[in-house]
């Protein structure tokens, strides 16, 4: 599977661990792309790539800004390679993804999914999601995104509230972009979406959000991340891998999220 990691240029630790994980899973086909780096002097979004964002600002003052803006870019970039080449889909993650034995499979489980899909979500986060959200391990299957989220809103805040995961602040963690396949439909959605926008958030969200039909109408009572998303316009076929199994406390997945992930961060 043609895979993209997203890695600075500085970050060769980063890098190399990535490249030794990675290297146990034949399927793999890794292809470094260049991290646009928000905290490099002079970073400006204008600039950094006007053919896909051409109305971003000169500057970002908030370095918290300008860290996830340019991480959604960096992102940008991988969807704009999948569409230069002849793939169908490619998975792409973050340097910091470390690979679980279920890479193996991921390739057979897409073959033997028999819907279309712009966003497969396959690291661990998602799994934390779907437990919260009622579903049972013990199966091997495709979950809608949007299904899942639905089935979450049906339940109880306490719930959440209980999670020894939640954050202090009380949000969830947002599932997302350290590690999903994204089909060439799906990037192209994306593409196309993104250059209208005036302003750029985190990535990780985004990425949920509009696979998930999520706005921050639906659940103003609940501690997630939705209190602070956007209200997204897109909608993306988007699906967990619900690859159910023992997985540690920490463990997360996405797009197909639940169970022991393909990737975890």
């Amino acid at each position: 599977m043609k895979t993209y990691y997203i890695n600075r240029e500085v970050d060769d630790a980063r890098r190399q661990g990535l490249i030794d994980a990675a290297a146990s899973f034949e399927t793999l086909e890794l292809e470094r792309i260049e991290a646009v780096d928000g905290h490099r002097g002079g970073f400006s979004p204008a600039t950094a790539l006007p053919d896909l964002f051409p109305n971003l600002p000169e500057r970002i003052r908030d370095p918290s800004a300008r860290g996830y803006t340019a991480v959604f870019m960096s992102h940008a970039k991988c969807w704009r390679k999948l569409l230069e080449s002849d793939r169908p889909y490619a998975l792409i993650v973050e340097d910091d993804v470390r690979f679980t034995s279920d890479a193996r499979s991921l390739d057979d489980a897409i073959a033997s999914l028999d819907r279309p899909f712009d966003i497969i979500f396959v690291n661990s986060r998602a799994n934390r999601i779907m437990t919260l959200a009622g579903y049972e391990r013990g199966r091997d299957v495709f979950v809608p995104v949007d299904g899942m989220y639905a089935n979450l809103l049906r339940h109880q805040p306490a719930e959440c509230l209980e999670a020894s995961w939640v954050s202090k602040d009380g949000v969830l963690p947002a599932p997302g972009g350290d590690g999903y396949v994204v089909s060439r439909a799906g990037a192209r959605r994306l593409l196309d979406y993104v250059a209208g926008l005036k302003q750029l958030f985190h990535v990780d969200v985004f990425l949920f959000c509009a696979a998930a039909g999520a706005t921050l109408r639906d659940a103003p009572h609940l501690p997630l991340l939705f209190r602070r998303a956007p209200d997204i316009g897109l909608s993306l076929d988007g699906y967990v891998w619900a690859k159910f199994a023992s997985f540690p406390r920490q463990d997360i997945t996405s797009s197909v999220r639940a169970g022991r992930p393909l990737s975890e961060a």
